[in-house]
């Protein structure tokens, strides 16, 4: 027959000869061929000697060529794939599909040995000829530079391929503490620091992992519900739900790594406190102690713990053999006629507190002290002017409420001006830069409006007395609000009768907004400022916090 490219195959069947009894010898039988041409009488004739059967005795093993382009493999999915290029005795090369070249008769070990490194045979590519693949099953111990040897027929071959760092713990500690815990204490978290075998620290999200999770073991005594916490704030920390043990006791907390190549174990001694009691209030947010135009100004008293911590409820106290019960009274004074009124900050404290106007008073009960640390709210009326005082007092019984001793109190007061009587100096709350979110690709369409947006930024109208003390005035000042560059700034009042205003950033430039408004004599009054619109993406420059809780 003639191949595709014109040449004369000639096949033989090399078992038995045409009229023989028995099969061929190889090393003895002689194949004789013969080629004679009808037309030319041009004949040619070869006799070959039947040979041994075809068997891998040389093997080649290609580069490690890892999945990704990457120059090592670290997680699981990742591969490093081998060329296997393999030649019979007589150096002819055997496709991955001989018969005599099946997956069973090609071995692969791997040094050092890991059990989460897996292999396999395979014509990967489709080119007719064997690859050696190795993947990960899971995070080794260590990673580095390993050996494959593949065996195959009478031959062997060796390579090299990289595994990099695989973010699993191999040494761990705990980190700083720096609170104080009491006996019933619930939810509470302590900082776990992890390194793996190249002492890399690991992240947070790397020690909440299921791998790290499984492998490091937490424990502890005096305490119940010691884990590593998988997702959320607290991820990759360890949770303790509830300090079981009493006041002034020792809690052991344990954390270790029992591995085949990895042996790390570190304990700690967390001292337990007396149970959390209200000891102390504390104010948190100010409010402005002079409103006009019927503002309101918020602020924030909270109830504090012996440890100096915010504290929502009490649970059972006790001194010698009485039980304590703590309160918070607000009492509420004003002036008379002068409208001024105290509520809740928040909804659902508003609607426990209610309204209370002068000689009004109200108690919080311990259990209810985390809606009295929520905020409360100083409220006036346009046209009426006076004092408003807030008393609020901490105060514990040890005879079921019939008597209360005071703990500590705190006022606070605002007084309702009248506008027509008072020079204010005004100003402006507002942005120095904005980002290009209108015109950015990666914000969504959904938010360019300017008036519900999150990336637009409100512009409001402060004002201050003689003294320098700022005036509580209501978000209904701002009339207009324009910019000189709409292709930079976007800006527009929340309401053309008066509101706060809004901007936003368009495209990469400067832009000067001017404001038009009423001051607190319905004066109309303008200002501007310069605002720089940058289109680079917005980055956290700075967390704070009032304290740890």
């Amino acid at each position: 027959v003639k191949d595709n490219e014109g040449n004369l195959v000639v096949k033989i069947n090399t078992k038995r000869m045409t009229g023989a009894t028995s099969d061929t010898s190889p090393g003895m039988t002689m194949v004789p061929v013969y080629v004679y041409n009808n037309d030319t009488r041009i004949s040619v004739q070869k006799t070959f000697k039947l040979g041994s059967q075809p068997f891998v005795s040389k093997i080649e093993l290609g580069e490690a060529a890892y999945s990704g382009d990457k120059k090592s493999i670290t997680t699981s999915g990742e591969t490093a794939t081998f060329a296997l290029n393999q030649f019979d005795q007589y150096g002819n090369p055997v496709a991955y599909d001989d018969a005599n070249n099946s997956a069973s008769n090609v071995n692969v070990i791997v040094s050092p040995y890991d059990e989460h490194i897996a292999n396999e045979y395979g014509d990967f590519d489709n080119n007719g000829f064997g690859e050696v693949k190795l993947s990960l099953t899971g995070n080794v111990d260590k990673g580095g530079e390993f050996n494959v040897t593949v065996y195959s027929g009478s031959a062997s071959a060796t390579g090299k391929f990289a595994i990099g760092s695989t973010k699993l713990a191999t040494k761990i500690e705990f980190g700083e503490i720096t609170e104080d815990f009491a006996t019933q204490d619930t939810d509470k978290y302590i900082d776990l620091i992890a390194y793996d075998a190249n002492g890399n620290k690991l992240s947070k999200e790397d020690i909440a992992s299921a791998e790290n999770r499984a492998r490091i073991q937490v424990t502890g005594s005096n305490v119940s519900g010691v884990s590593i916490v998988a997702e959320g704030q607290h991820k990759g920390q360890i949770k303790i739900d509830k300090f079981t043990g009493p006041a002034d006791s020792i809690a052991y907390l344990n954390a270790y790594i029992a591995t085949a190549n990895v042996n790390s174990n570190i304990s700690k001694q967390i001292k337990i406190g007396k149970a959390r009691f209200a000891d102390s209030l504390k104010l948190v947010d100010e409010n402005k102690t002079k409103a006009v135009l019927g503002a309101d100004s918020e602020f924030k008293i909270e109830v504090r713990d012996q440890y100096g911590k915010k504290i929502d409820t009490v649970g059972a106290i006790t001194e010698g053999s009485s039980n304590v019960t703590y309160s918070v009274y607000v009492g509420f004074t004003a002036d008379t006629n002068s409208h001024v009124t105290l509520t809740g900050k928040e909804a659902d404290t508003a609607a426990l507190l209610g309204t209370l106007a002068n000689g009004q008073n109200y108690t919080f009960t311990s259990a209810n002290f985390g809606l009295l640390n929520k905020g409360l709210k100083f409220q006036t009326d346009a046209g009426f002017y006076g004092k408003g005082t807030v008393k609020v007092v901490l105060q514990k019984s040890t005879d079921g409420g019939t008597t209360w001793k005071e703990v500590q109190t705190l006022s606070r007061d605002i007084t309702a001006i009248d506008p027509a009587n008072v020079d204010l100096t005004y100003g402006l709350n507002k942005p120095a830069t904005l980002y290009a979110a209108i015109d950015s690709s990666v914000v969504d369409e959904s938010a360019d409006d300017i008036l519900t947006s999150s990336l637009a930024r409100d512009v409001k109208i402060t004002a201050k007395d003689s003294a320098g003390n700022v005036v509580a005035i209501p978000e209904d000042r701002i009339t207009s609000i324009t910019s000189s560059a709409y292709s930079a700034v976007v800006a527009n009042p929340t309401n053309a009768n008066g509101g706060n205003g809004k901007v936003m950033g368009n495209k990469k430039g400067i832009a000067t907004v001017n404001v038009m408004y009423k001051d607190a004599k319905d004066a109309i009054k303008t200002a501007s400022f310069e605002v720089e619109v940058k289109d680079e993406l917005p980055t956290v420059d700075k967390l704070t916090a009032d304290e740890n809780y």
